[in-house]
Formats: structure tokens, sequence, C-alpha cells
């Protein structure tokens, strides 16, 4: 398994490759630790979203410039969850997530900024989700 985390002041990011598994996940900082030297994040009410391979390839052409920002919306019994990230002038990549459960309550992560150095690790993350994912539509075939 491959993981990667960024943190943040606010939130933190997480991009994780399993076998046929690849997910990215948005965390919030608990507020009574956000001075701490060391803050907590609330990884127990984290966003999680499993990513296709074409929602993989739209997060590389968002890191490579192809595309200057990103949408992805999932619908199922948990609710819907939407991702957004946008390619910033100074060049980082700020992602955001919703997560609408279906009674009505709202979670949100948003003000993930990823750095250049963020953007070669995850991108070097997600290169290896496309290979997990593809090798295992290929053994069921």
């Amino acid at each position: 398994m491959f993981q990667y985390t960024v943190y943040r002041k606010k939130c933190a990011a997480r991009f994780t490759v399993g076998s046929g598994f690849v997910g990215f996940e948005a965390a919030n900082i608990i507020p009574e630790t956000v001075n701490n030297e060391n803050p907590n994040y609330d990884w127990e009410n984290k966003i999680i979203i499993s990513l296709t391979v074409d929602e993989i390839c739209k997060f590389m052409g968002l890191f490579d410039g192809v595309v200057p920002e990103i949408s992805l919306f999932h619908s199922g019994s948990k609710g819907t969850k939407t991702l957004k990230a946008k390619k910033m002038d100074n060049g980082n990549t700020l992602i955001g997530v919703d997560h609408t459960l279906p009674d009505g309550t709202k979670n949100s992560v948003s003000g993930i900024s990823l750095t250049f150095e963020n953007y070669y690790a995850f991108r070097t993350i997600l290169s290896e989700g496309i290979l997990s994912l593809t090798h295992v539509q290929n053994k069921g075939a």
C-alpha cells in the first residue's frame, strides 16, 4: 500500500493506493488542538472518495496543467460527495470536498493547498493507482 498525507493549518488530505483501490481522504483539524505543536485531525469524520482510472487521469491532467480545474461527483446510498480542485496562479493546487449525507447533514473540508512538491508525490502515487486498478481489472477479465 502507498500513502501520502499533507497536513495544513485547518485540514489534511491523503491519497492511498491499495490492491484495486485508490482513495482520496480529507479531514478537518480538531479545533481544540489547533494551537498545539502537533495538532490532531478528525480522521473519524473524514471524507473518502474512491477514484476511478478516469478520475485519476483528470487529477493528473490538472497537476500537469492540461486543465485548469476539475470537479468529481459521487452519489450513492451514503449521500453525495463532490471534490473540486483548481490550479492557482502561484502554481499550487487548491482542493475542497463536500459530503452531504442522505439526512441532509453536511461535512466539508476546504482550503487544502498542494505545493509543487506535494504534486509530485501525489502524481507518483496516482500513477501507481492506475497500475493497481488496471491490474485488478485485467485479472478479472
